[in-house]
């Protein structure tokens, strides 16, 4: 097949692309999402081992959780931060109807070393998120450490 599309006239206006040129736009924007959505370092100075900071991870599906903020920092296109162990203030908001309206939530809590964390949201509604919780789950034991979970 690939042979096929390399022998066929070339002068034609409506010429085929050869399957590697064909291929780079899909190439380009895998590579981007997977520079642009990846993980975001919190902290100054060097690197540290995975079980000297935490991980906090956020939906990048639309209608999810997106974070604005986290310690006042922008996280850009990432979906998830590197974090020191402490306490932390993460600002995120939530888009149940595309856009239409957009609720924002403000939670702190303490990162332990070594833990992932996750942040939780649902809507109540489509149209109007009435009841709106949002939470951050420890992955590791499911636990709430910050922000109410729905009943």
């Amino acid at each position: 097949m690939l042979g096929a599309l390399k022998d066929r006239p070339t002068g034609h206006p409506y010429r085929t692309l050869h399957p590697t040129r064909a291929a780079r736009p899909a190439l380009c924007g895998l590579l981007l999402c997977l520079t642009a959505c990846g993980t975001m370092k919190a902290y100054e100075g060097e690197p540290l081992a995975p079980d000297e900071t935490a991980i906090i991870k956020w939906s990048s599906m639309s209608g999810g959780a997106k974070v604005k903020s986290l310690n006042g920092e922008l996280p850009g296109h990432a979906t998830r931060a590197e974090i020191l162990p402490g306490e932390h203030l993460v600002n995120f908001t939530h888009s149940p109807n595309l856009g239409l309206t957009t609720y924002s939530k403000t939670l702190s809590f303490e990162a332990e070393p070594g833990h992932t964390y996750k942040i939780r949201d649902k809507c109540g509604g489509f149209v109007e998120c009435k009841p709106f919780w949002a939470w951050i789950e420890d992955l590791g034991d499911g636990s709430t450490v910050a922000g109410r979970r729905p009943e």
